[in-house]
């Protein structure tokens, strides 16, 4: 590389030639699954063809197979595992694509489990159909409980849980097994029976993370065919990029000198291109691409030569039967079986060296909290569904060429005519010069990137400028003063590389897919620099609202979502009085800003002229392309909005919409970004329903008011999604009728704004329930992943806790008080549980923080303590320790014993024992002084002896100095003093683990 580098070759054709084209391979596409009731596939053979062409599942579930389940019929590429049912409508198969291995694992009628490989792991598939009125086949589901397994098929059974109409006797049944043996389901979200709104179609998992469904309306049977997307990765010829970071460091530390000098001779445009550039080339020089298939075997050669050879030793034995062969062959197998257990050893204490170090615990969890978001396959049609990504693309920059043109605004409108004006008047202005930036705040700046891989525009990463050495901080604060003293935005950071996420499904429309915008990173970084600034002057001048809470610093989401809370609880406290609520959504707010009216704005706040002239510049000549696996779009023009995922967009709509509270002053008004709630309340001397009639006519201001807000703004409101409310404390009040533009607002019964759920009784019951739901989900999680890190790495069990467990009871925790006691306690008894988890803590109770029990259980021991003592001891030595500490000293002393307790009817459970032993570990002291030392006392006649007979302790008595010598010299080895230090009880604890 240096002598490349020496060469008398130009920057930009060094560029072209260390340049690297990634290995063209298919779109990372997830494994689908698709489900359907054939209604018996001799008269549906078509559907099933249908279907395999136009979705291209990799795994079919066919339940209702019929008479056909014995000669099967051939498909191309496919192949068949099957199992008859109890009539001729019944059966079950699984068609799976010939890429994928599968192995039978159990059969029986209407029911088939098989295991299939995909890539490096194995997931457990199953087919079942319940014929209508029986009960599903428990006695077969229990073989799967604690396996990791997805069991597709018709259930005929209906319930509520999953969205039916009505329960019946199966579904009844189906609810109260999964919620006994934790199980989880894939519903739809339609029906998916013709005859009926029943969902009886669906799939039962014991994790169904990162799993979509999708109801599909073909074929003539009379269910609808469902199609899953899975989380799990069906492309086989993937690539991944191996790069040599220290090399890449190494040679950007080696050329820094003439980066410096460059960036003082260069033009700021010129040199922001070919840095960019530059860094992309040598990423692929020091990088290269190798395939999935690359991966290292599970076991090493020598492991798989000592396998062969225990296999040779074996037919040997077998052919001859002599006695020398069979000691050959168990020699060999014995050889094999240590060796392999030390390989599995080695490599799990590497592994928890790993884990151990840095950030690695993050990449060891990824696979089960991994943030999950449907990948769309192809978009919706005229004449159907367009898959290819040529034409995808093609499609998709028509569509956003018109989404982004420039809005045509009113003539007559006042608000219009004054921001066009304003907006020409900064047109004029020139280029002025920005305050220049620090080398600390783009050191700061830099520090606050979060290291994403995702490529941008120029073929950079944020993790790529992460691993610039530190003298490089120098050459991007001058080569942004150079751009800032001009009052410039660097030209090529105005294209964004756009990547499309579904709203809606494996196949959306083309309105259903939001737009996430690659900027370049490097000019990212400028851009926060500029931003840092325009936050100061919004700090200084107080340019925030009462009533936003979204976008600004030192205002939390939670305090928005009390504070609303709050007004509906005092606003109803009267039966009276019921309060009107309507969540207005704005149709692609973001991608709707009107630049005209933003540029109003900031000059009525009085923004400092270089920043507006800067922002104005920002937002000129903005470009986008579309980017769906190898296929790229047209470039598109954006007139309007601003990207999605630019840092600087965010505050900009702020104060696009800082007027808004205005327009609604008559109103109580809550903002949240982009999302607001409109509050009307009603009179406390008016009957409730007066104070409907009044409400409604409320609600006819504030949609007026509303459309005059839209209007000014060239802000369209989304009529579908916006909805109202009508909270109260009645049993059954009439509704108000509101309508926008002639279109009626619906009314719910309960809105999910900001993640909490508002109900109109204000009730939290179901909130809890779905956020207790989404804990315990974590929980299974945390147990399955504990079962690989012990109880010595308790500081990374507990990084896992706080991280995926912690921040949902932070959200119930927004609401505490509004809560009854019983749901304050069942949250704090599933805390509690989640600590047991983590510290590996099976036998302690809740009643254990419970003080009255405390008390009464050391009053307990105390009392039996004293009965062991002479009548002198107890008057010298009852009060001369604390009670508490002497209560310890008694259990630790017990606890060291050959019997638990030996006192008799006085005896107490075990749990009080674990009780004390756990307040004692927060506690380092000694143990008191001048105790007199226990003396056994014999029970009470007929009492009940819980330990061994009278004969088993004689007996154990009599035993040997030797062995008890021996016996006691284990005991203390092997048990825990909790008076000893914190270290040594886990030194204790270490070696009670390897004994």
């Amino acid at each position: 590389m240096i002598d490349e580098w020496n060469s008398r070759v130009s920057i930009s054709n060094l560029c072209t030639i260390w340049e690297k084209q990634r290995p063209s391979n298919s779109l990372s596409e997830n494994l689908l699954f698709l489900l359907y009731n054939c209604e018996c596939l001799n008269t549906h053979q078509a559907d099933l063809d249908i279907l395999l062409s136009s979705y291209l599942p990799q795994i079919v579930i066919l339940t209702g197979v019929g008479s056909l389940i014995r000669n099967l019929p051939l498909l191309p590429n496919y192949y068949w595992l099957s199992q008859k049912g109890t009539n001729s409508f019944g059966g079950v198969a699984i068609l799976i694509h010939h890429s994928l291995k599968s192995t039978i694992v159990y059969t029986v009628e209407n029911f088939l489990l098989a295991e299939i490989d995909i890539l490096s792991s194995k997931i457990l598939v199953g087919a079942v159909y319940v014929p209508p009125n029986k009960q599903p086949p428990f006695e077969h589901f229990s073989r799967l409980n604690g396996k990791e397994f997805y069991l597709f098929g018709d259930f005929n059974a209906k319930h509520s849980l999953w969205s039916c109409e009505t329960n019946n006797t199966s579904g009844s049944a189906l609810k109260e097994w999964m919620e006994r043996n934790g199980w989880e389901g894939i519903f739809p979200t339609v029906p998916t029976s013709k005859r009926s709104s029943a969902i009886i179609d669906f799939a039962l998992t014991h994790n169904n993370s990162g799993w979509k469904v999708e109801v599909i309306d073909e074929g003539t049977s009379d269910h609808f065919p469902i199609l899953f997307s899975s989380p799990f990765t069906a492309a086989e010829d993937g690539f991944f990029r191996k790069t040599n970071w220290n090399l890449f460091k190494f040679f950007l530390s080696l050329v820094n000198e003439y980066w410096n000098a460059c960036v003082y001779n260069f033009d700021e445009h010129f040199f922001f291109t070919l840095f960019s550039s530059f860094l992309s080339s040598l990423w692929d020089r020091t990088s290269e691409y190798i395939t999935i298939r690359k991966y290292r075997p599970p076991w090493p050669a020598y492991l798989v030569s000592l396998a062969r050879s225990v296999n040779k030793h074996r037919r040997k034995y077998r052919r001859t039967r002599f006695l020398c062969h069979l000691n050959a062959y168990l020699c060999a197998k014995r050889e094999y079986h240590e060796e392999r257990a030390y390989y599995l050893q080695k490599k799990r204490e590497n592994h928890l060296t790993t884990i151990n170090q840095g950030q690695n615990i993050w990449r060891f969890v990824h696979n089960t909290f991994r943030p999950y978001t449907t990948s769309f396959r192809g978009i919706k049609v005229a004449n159907g569904i367009e898959k290819d990504p040529r034409k995808i693309v093609d499609i998709l920059g028509n569509y956003y060429e018109k989404h982004f043109a420039l809005p045509i605004h009113n003539p007559n409108n006042v608000t219009h005519i004054k921001s066009i004006i304003a907006y020409e008047q900064i047109s004029y202005l020139p280029n002025m010069p920005l305050p220049l930036v620090t080398l600390n705040q783009v050191e700061k700046q830099w520090l606050k990137f979060s290291a994403k891989k995702s490529l941008d525009s120029m073929k950079n990463s944020a993790f790529l400028l992460k691993n610039l050495p530190i003298e490089y901080m120098k050459v991007i604060t001058v080569l942004f003063n150079k751009c800032a003293s001009k009052g410039n935005v660097f030209e090529a950071s105005k294209h964004a590389k756009v990547i499309c996420l579904s709203k809606d499904g494996m196949y959306p429309a083309e309105d259903k897919l939001r737009p996430i915008s690659l900027l370049p990173n490097l000019g990212k970084w400028f851009e926060r620099c500029i931003h840092e600034q325009i936050q100061e002057w919004c700090k200084d001048k107080g340019i925030y609202t009462d009533e936003q809470s979204g976008f600004t610093p030192n205002r939390r989401l939670q305090s928005r979502i009390l504070s609303i809370c709050e007004d509906l609880r005092l606003t109803v406290a009267a039966n009276n009085r019921p309060a009107l609520l309507i969540f207005v959504d704005f149709l692609s707010a973001f991608d709707k800003m009107w630049y005209p009216a933003l540029i109003a704005n900031l000059v009525e706040l009085d923004m400092p002229l270089p920043l507006i002239k800067w922002i104005y510049q920002w937002l000129q000549e903005r470009t986008m392309s579309i980017h769906h696996g190898d296929s790229q779009s047209k470039t598109v023009k954006l007139h309007v909005g601003a990207p999605q995922g630019s840092v600087l967009a965010a505050t900009l709509f702020r104060i696009h919409i800082h007027f808004l509270p205005k327009y609604f002053f008559r109103f109580c008004t809550h903002l949240f970004a982009d999302d607001v709630a409109i509050l009307l309340k009603g009179s406390l001397e008016k009957k409730l329903s007066q104070n409907i009639i009044e409400l409604e006519k409320q609600a006819k201001i504030a949609m007026y008011t509303l459309l005059s807000f839209s209007e000014n703004h060239l802000l369209p409101v989304n009529v579908k999604k916006t909805k109202a409310m009508l909270v109260h404390s009645a049993v059954s009040p009439s509704q108000p009728k509101i309508f926008f533009q002639n279109q009626q607002i619906d009314f719910v019964q309960h809105f999910k704004y900001l993640g909490v759920e508002i109900r109109v009784k204000l009730g939290w019951g179901s909130y809890i329930k779905t956020r207790i739901l989404k804990i315990r989900n974590v929980y299974n999680a945390l147990k399955q992943l504990f079962r690989q890190i012990p109880i010595e790495l308790i500081h990374i069990r507990k990084k896992l806790f706080y991280a995926f467990a912690l921040p949902h009871f932070i959200w119930l925790f927004m609401t505490w008080f509004y809560f009854t006691e019983i749901q304050q306690n069942e949250i704090e008894h599933l805390y509690a549980s989640g600590l047991r988890i983590v510290n590996l803590v099976t036998i302690i109770h809740d009643l254990a923080d419970n003080r009255p029990l405390t008390e009464a259980v050391i009053a307990h021991i105390m009392e039996c303590w004293s009965r062991s003592l002479s009548y002198e001891e107890k008057s010298s030595q009852r009060h001369a320790t604390a009670q508490p500490l002497m209560a310890l000293y008694l259990l630790n002393e017990w606890f060291q014993s050959d019997r638990m307790c030996d006192l008799g009817e006085y005896a107490f459970p075990r749990l009080f024992v674990a009780l004390f032993i756990r307040m004692a570990s927060h506690v380092d002291t000694l143990p008191p002084q001048n105790v007199p030392p226990l003396s056994r006392i014999a029970p009470p006649t007929g009492s009940f002896r819980r330990d061994s007979t009278t004969n088993n302790a004689n007996n154990a008595s009599m035993s040997s100095a030797t062995g008890a010598n021996t016996s006691s010299a284990r005991k203390s080895s092997s048990r825990l003093s909790i008076f000893d230090s914190k270290s040594s009880r886990s030194s204790s604890k270490a070696s009670s683990t390897s004994e």
